[in-house]
């Protein structure tokens, strides 16, 4: 099944130009995301999450949900931002596919803060299982750093 998949998301990459990659760590999967700002690498790494789960193309946008999620760091607000919308995402079964984010700001507090709006589907609307069940996000590997590029992410998903 590993190298099933890992032939499929090498033909997914070589078709697509993605800002996601996922990266391999033995029975987990590492998600790497990589944006211009700190926003695109958020809803990067939100689409690279879904698009384990599903074919995102072929999810039909039926509900929206606002998220909101924060962290005493970079780090800890991306690791609640998966973790909430994987979290959301089983409560409601649905898929997410479009996601908004508003910009990440600090609070009074010096908290990072964000607030976003994501659309999806019912899973069951699809017709098919989840190609990858992500059960949770790992703090194993978390990483948020400005690059030369603009920024990049890392966690590990366990499946």
């Amino acid at each position: 099944m590993k190298a099933f998949f890992r032939r499929v998301v090498l033909v997914f990459e070589a078709v697509v130009k993605l800002s996601y990659r996922y990266l391999d760590h033995g029975a987990d999967i590492g998600l790497e995301a990589k944006g211009g700002t700190l926003e695109e690498v958020f809803l990067e790494a939100g689409r690279g999450l879904f698009s384990l789960m599903a074919n995102l193309e072929k999810v039909h946008p039926q509900m929206e949900f606002l998220i909101e999620v924060s962290g005493e760091d970079r780090e800890e607000l991306f690791y609640e931002w998966l973790a909430e919308l994987l979290s959301r995402a089983d409560l409601e079964r649905t898929v997410f596919c479009q996601f908004e984010l508003s910009d990440i700001d600090r609070g009074e507090e010096g908290e990072y803060r964000l607030s976003a709006s994501v659309k999806g589907g019912k899973f069951a609307s699809l017709g098919t299982e989840p190609l990858v069940e992500v059960k949770a996000v790992t703090y194993l590997g978390l990483e948020v750093t400005e690059i030369e590029e603009g920024w990049r992410a890392r966690c590990v998903l366990d499946v």
